[in-house]
């Protein structure tokens, strides 16, 4: 199962999916193995979680962010 890559540095969160990792391993021409491995060596492990591929863990905020927009309308 292929996960994305939930990277946290100085409060703010980069999310890395498979798809990007694979478009910026055929752009750089690496392998994605060689990304992962990268990612690791400048961000300690323990700033690095995987969620399912397709997750999103903004998700919740911005449906907040929608429910605020739209009360605000009314």
């Amino acid at each position: 199962m292929n996960y994305d890559r939930v990277i946290t540095h100085k409060g703010a969160s980069l999310i890395l999916s498979e798809k990007m990792m694979k478009q910026a391993a055929n752009v750089l021409g690496v392998s994605v193995e060689e990304i992962r491995e990268a990612t690791e060596k400048f961000w300690p492990t323990a700033t690095i979680t995987k969620s399912k591929e397709g997750s999103h863990p903004s998700s919740g905020f911005e449906e907040r962010l929608k429910l605020k927009a739209i009360a605000k309308g009314k």
